[in-house]
Parts: structure tokens; sequence; C-alpha cells
């Protein structure tokens, strides 16, 4: 079993690196294959000045960047962990930009019915958001747009956790961490569950 990590604030060593690092140490622990996958290492572009290639089957998409490893990199993973700050209430622009460009590249569905949920379709998913304000309206987003999905969600709060989120930390108070380990524990038991249902004895 594998899982990947999408990291999605624009500052390295912050909240949800840590975060995304507690859960990834929980599973690895417990023999899952991780990895880790910081947006801002990526070279990452909105959709823009298009001619809707997407739509064609016979071209592709005229911008070149990382999206499309991302996600072949999310496709190919047994399990999710989504870890996002809230920008002005809402997800990280980067974020925001590999969701947007799916139907640019995943070209490994059917031009006919672009199944973009293919890629989330029964897969477990820890989304954690890490706000002041905003984070239940990402959580909602996500589960929306994440159709199909296994998703288990966790919104950390500053304002209820009584820290600026700035200052980075989190994992520091004992309510955050035990509630980001419950997480990963939760995530584990939906990936133990997956694979005993697929029959697939591969750690």
């Amino acid at each position: 079993m594998k899982v990947v990590a999408l990291v999605c604030s624009a500052r390295r060593g912050g909240n949800c690196e840590e975060i995304a690092e507690r859960v990834l140490g929980i599973l690895g622990g417990r023999g899952v294959e991780t990895e880790m996958v910081r947006l801002i290492d990526y070279d990452i572009h909105p959709c823009n000045r298009c001619d809707y290639q997407c739509f064609r089957e016979e071209e592709v998409c005229p911008i070149e960047d990382d999206v499309p490893l991302i996600w072949e990199k999310l496709r190919r993973a047994d399990g999710v962990v989504i870890a996002t700050p809230s920008y002005y209430g809402f997800l990280p622009a980067t974020f925001k930009a590999v969701i947007e460009r799916a139907q640019g590249i995943l070209n490994w569905v059917t031009v006919e019915f672009r199944d973009l949920e293919a890629v989330w379709r029964g897969k477990p998913t820890l989304v954690i958001a890490v706000s002041d304000g905003g984070g239940e309206f990402i959580l909602q987003y996500l589960r929306e747009t994440l159709k199909g999905a296994h998703i288990i969600s966790e919104h950390l709060s500053y304002t209820e956790l009584g820290i600026p989120g700035y200052l980075g930390g989190l994992l520091r108070l004992p309510q955050a961490s035990s509630r980001v380990e419950e997480m990963a524990e939760k995530l584990y038991e939906r990936l133990s569950a997956s694979k005993d249902l697929s029959g697939d004895d591969d750690p």
C-alpha cells in the first residue's frame, strides 16, 4: 500500500508540512509506503489562454508543467492525505490549479465521459484543514469535489486552539497532536479495510 500526502501550504516547514509528516510517520511505522508532495516544490500553472484542447481527443493541454505528474501520483496511490491552510477562507491557489487542470490531463479516462472521479473512487482520503476561518467551508468543498473518495476530515482551528497560526508549532499542543494521530489511525484502518476487500496482500 502507498499513501501520498499533498502539502498545500505556500511555506516550507509550517503546520501543514508537520501534520503531513506526523501522519506519514505513523503510517510508515505500520509498513505503509509513503510519499510527501509539497506543491511549492512543483511547477504548477492554472488553466490559461487555451482553446479547450482538453475536449478534443486528438489534442492535449498546451500547458507544460508538473500537474500531470501530481495527478499520476494521486492516481497510483492507495490513499491520500491533503493538509491545507485556508487563504482568505479558501484553498491555496496551487491546489485549486491542480484540481482545475484535471480535465486537461486525465488522459486515462474516456473523452466521452471525462470520469474525473476515477482517481478518487473508493480511495481513503484524509483531509486536514488548518485555519483561523474557512476551514469548514474547505472541508465541505473537498467532500463535494472529490466525489467517490472515502473522506476522513478534521478542522484544526487556531481560534479554538488559542494560538496564532503564522507562528507554526501547532503539533506542540497536545490536543492538536492527539487529533492528528487519531486521524492517522482512522486512515490506516480504512486502508486496511480497503486492502482486505480487494484481496491485495502487498504491504
